[in-house]
């Protein structure tokens, strides 16, 4: 597979940190029976989840490594814990549990941010959906292999998670700008994103996300609509549609995120109609939507944040994370408490009514994030990374050029585009030390002194 090259397995402890946070969690994110309040125990979990997410709104970046170590010692101590806690006291061990697995998240978050290339991003998205699709949806109907999962397999993601974490030094994590009052203050890809709205459109294009699932989650999935082989298939052909689509289409992220939003709808009116046949064809449609949608909008957040280069924008995202778990998730589940809902025609309900809204900001939408400069770099398979070849009006290459290394050549292709500087790092994968040293020899080679004496003498008009 193109870009599969650029997985630097030999980093594993960087690499793969994304996907162990979101499996350690999962894996012991259980239906108890337990209520606290008015919420059941898995609403519960989630609430201690965000909140261990939200501890990394505040913190310094120089702590965030600190923070996740501590959050992957509190998991390990919780899991032995439930040996010898009584049943009635579960909740609670959970609960720290699923704190503890907010804290880790929050850590390999930043990781996924900062740390990892593009192509490294959608791979730890696949992994996590491979693991939805058959260890969630198809093995776990079985009772035997079910409580391996649980019970084995979650103390061995722990232990990875361990040994990834420890073997991480601060030096892995990139220095972000602290953001200032009144602004990111980071660089002005990131000023140009808050200023323009394509942050807060993000962020709503996530809310979307998690508002539709949240709808799956307590209307179709606790009614029992859903068809759990047919939904992890959906799974399975997103994750080849995602892969198919990247190599496709320029504005892939457009073209799932509309996918996302009509296969919900199509899936959610299937589910309200009786017979098997719909619910197996519903079900699919369901899967296939909803791993569309998540591996588009993280991989979204993901390509945004690092372009921003601001420590604000992953503080921010915390932020949202926890608004959308500690209350939006609970406030629908709250709502539909005691509500017969007879073939989910309420779910159908609310799914048209987050269609109408999603659809009335969509020009909004699609010119401040889908059709806006910035998202144009985030790629996950470039085709080719050779500048185009400079040729004089005479036919040939001038002398001069030919005194220049590959890397300068490359360099002068770009600077003769209309890329800024930061996408030519970007495409070229270099630091703005490696670009400022290859300019400089590049410049003095060519006997000029800046990019505008450079289009002066090579440009066309």
């Amino acid at each position: 597979m193109v870009g599969v090259s650029k997985i630097r397995f030999s980093k594993w402890n960087v690499v793969f940190l994304f996907a162990a946070s979101v499996i350690m969690c999962d894996l012991r994110l259980v239906e108890l029976g337990d209520h606290f309040l008015i919420f059941d125990s898995m609403t519960v979990e989630v609430m201690g989840y965000a909140l261990g997410v939200l501890v990394f709104a505040f913190l310094r970046g120089d702590r965030i490594l600190d923070m996740g170590r501590i959050g992957v010692v509190l998991a390990i101590i919780s899991l032995f814990a439930e040996d010898v806690t009584p049943f009635d006291m579960r909740l609670v061990v959970y609960s720290i549990y699923s704190f503890a697995c907010g804290l880790c998240f929050g850590c390999a978050l930043y990781v996924f941010f900062n740390g990892l290339n593009n192509t490294e991003r959608l791979f730890n998205l696949i992994i996590i959906q491979l693991y939805f699709g058959i260890c969630v949806y198809e093995l776990w109907q079985n009772e035997v292999i079910r409580g391996f999962l649980s019970s084995v397999v979650v103390y061995i993601i722990v232990a990875f998670f361990i040994l990834s974490i420890f073997t991480l030094n601060k030096n892995a994590f990139p220095k972000k700008a602290e953001p200032k009052v009144g602004g990111c203050g980071a660089d002005d890809n990131c000023c140009r994103i808050g200023k323009g709205g394509g942050m807060s459109v993000l962020f709503f294009v996530y809310v979307v996300f998690m508002a539709v699932n949240a709808v799956n989650i307590y209307i179709i999935e606790k009614d029992a609509y859903i068809d759990n082989s047919a939904y992890g298939l959906g799974i399975l052909i997103a994750i080849a549609v995602s892969v198919l689509v990247q190599f496709l289409f320029g504005k892939s992220a457009l073209l799932k995120w509309k996918i996302f939003l009509v296969g919900s709808l199509a899936s959610t009116s299937l589910l309200s109609i009786d017979g098997i046949l719909d619910v197996r064809t519903g079900s699919l449609i369901c899967g296939l939507a909803h791993s569309l949608g998540y591996i588009t909008i993280l991989y979204l957040v993901g390509g945004a944040a690092r372009l921003t280069g601001c420590l604000g924008f992953f503080r921010r995202f915390c932020v949202v994370m926890f608004c959308v778990s500690f209350v939006l998730e609970p406030v629908i589940e709250y709502s539909f408490i005691g509500i017969d809902v007879k073939n989910n025609y309420i779910a159908l309900g609310i799914m048209v009514l987050i269609i109408c809204v999603t659809l009335c900001v969509y020009p909004v939408m699609h010119k401040r994030l889908f059709d806006s400069d910035w998202i144009h770099d985030i790629n996950v398979f470039k085709h080719q990374k050779t500048a185009p070849d400079y040729v004089s009006e005479k036919g040939s290459e001038p002398a001069e050029l030919k005194s220049l290394t590959p890397r300068e050549k490359q360099i002068f292709g770009f600077l003769l585009t209309e890329m800024s500087v930061k996408q030519i790092m970007i495409e070229l994968e270099i630091s703005k030390g490696t670009f400022n040293f290859h300019a400089a020899n590049l410049y003095r080679k060519l006997e000029i002194q800046s990019r505008t004496e450079l289009f002066a003498k090579y440009g066309r008009s």
